[in-house]
């Protein structure tokens, strides 16, 4: 499965990633908090997607986790799934 950055700079391929999760983030110079969604590799970590509420970005994991499903239900030979990080 393959995963569209919110802002289409990155993509990554599910197979690569060593693991998903949600952190905290500042947003801006007044303290306001969003919350990010980090993919992790043996290389590097990249944001994939920033929401405003913890909940939104657990969410988005979601559905990640759910489109992954779908994909592995797929026969072989089939298109790879591709997500792409909701904006909000």
């Amino acid at each position: 499965m393959i995963i569209v950055s919110q802002d289409k700079d990155v993509i990554t391929i599910l197979n690569n990633i060593i693991g998903l999760q949600t952190k905290e983030c500042i947003a801006n110079s007044d303290g306001e908090k969003e919350y990010g969604i980090e993919a992790i590799t043996e290389e590097r970590t990249c944001m994939l997607g920033f929401y405003e509420t913890e909940e939104r970005a657990r969410e988005v994991l979601r559905e990640i986790i759910n489109a992954y499903k779908f994909n592995r239900k797929e026969a072989v030979g089939q298109v790879q799934t591709i997500y792409e990080m909701p904006k909000e």
